[in-house]
């Protein structure tokens, strides 16, 4: 229901504990196609095998399969069209990610009803 981009001030900071698994703590501005603002911030849960982080290293494309990526994505928006986000809890799961060459995260986020 919402197509966009995110836009500065955005960012993501990790804290790996010595268990190997990385806590997230995301805030992101996202503008939408139609010009509206919407901040997002998330915490959640990073886990990759060692195999996984060499290739992500490398440059290469992780699947949902090889990488244990979950968060719960908060929204917040002044925007008429956007106010249900106010309204709801999410949940999100990692689809693809890739860390060089086209850097991006792909994500299914949920509505927790």
């Amino acid at each position: 229901k919402i197509k966009g981009r995110v836009v500065a001030p955005s960012g993501d900071w990790l804290r790996v504990l010595p268990s190997g698994t990385a806590e997230l703590d995301v805030r992101i501005l996202i503008e939408t196609d139609d010009g509206a603002l919407i901040y997002g911030s998330y915490k959640g849960v990073l886990k990759a095998s060692p195999e996984s982080n060499e290739r992500l290293n490398k440059g290469e494309l992780l699947k949902t399969d090889e990488v244990y990526l979950m968060g719960a994505p908060k929204f917040e928006t002044k925007a008429p069209n956007y106010a249900w986000l106010n309204e709801i809890q999410t949940v999100s799961k990692m689809i693809e990610f890739q860390r060089v060459g086209d850097p991006h995260f792909t994500y299914d986020v949920f509505a927790v009803r």
